[in-house]
């Protein structure tokens, strides 16, 4: 009892020298709480910009694949009759960027959860086309080796009302997956837009901290 005596009398004949220093204590404590929490919050939103960064990215790659095929190989045989025939097998490789949604799993939480469902039927939608042209090509290959074997005969009602189906399927499916990579895009812009602006307010908050500078690169 005489210990805590001795520290209560301490305490009060020593109050106005000591409360200044609990009081710098606890706000210096909650200042770096508060910075924590400020730091951490700016290492997963630079995370997530650059997540949706990377998806862009596998979009844009997705989408110069579709430009090109149309270009370079659908568009001639487009609009004629006999399409499924004069369309020959696609001999060049498509080389594609994939988008990781597992790192996109963040935007569930966010105002806009159906972004990611977007994103990822645009991805699906792409790789069934690209799965389509993948079967005709073979299709049309064994068609030309019958062909060099047996002529005419190859070419069969079955052969021919099955070309027509998978060239038809491929030009549908060529058609949803670059409507659906354009509105996936769009909205993953504007996503990232407004997440740089995120970025850049707490850029500005650390900026002017002078106990550490959080600088953007």
């Amino acid at each position: 009892m005489e210990v805590l005596n001795d520290i209560a009398c301490f305490v009060s004949e020593r109050w106005n020298e000591i409360w200044p220093v609990f009081l710098a204590i606890f706000f210096g404590a909650w200042s770096a709480l508060q910075f924590q929490k400020s730091w951490e919050k700016s290492k997963q939103i630079t995370y997530e910009l650059r997540s949706g960064k990377r998806a862009q990215f596998a979009l844009m790659s997705q989408h110069q694949v579709l430009i090109s095929l149309n270009k370079q190989y659908l568009s001639e045989w487009r609009d004629d009759s006999d399409r499924h025939l004069k369309l020959h097998p696609l001999t060049a490789s498509l080389e594609f960027q994939k988008v990781d949604i597992d790192s996109l799993l963040y935007i569930l939480d966010t105002n806009d959860p159906d972004l990611l469902n977007e994103v990822m039927v645009a991805q699906q939608s792409f790789q069934t086309a690209m799965g389509v042209l993948e079967k005709r090509n073979k299709y049309h290959t064994d068609f030309q080796q019958r062909a060099a074997k047996i002529g005419d005969a190859a070419l069969d009602k079955a052969t021919v009302a099955i070309l027509g189906d998978m060239t038809n399927h491929l030009y549908t499916t060529y058609e949803d997956a670059l409507r659906l990579n354009k509105e996936a895009a769009k909205k993953l812009e504007i996503y990232l837009k407004d997440y740089v602006s995120l970025k850049k307010s707490i850029h500005r908050k650390f900026s002017k901290r002078k106990t550490l500078r959080y600088e953007e690169k």
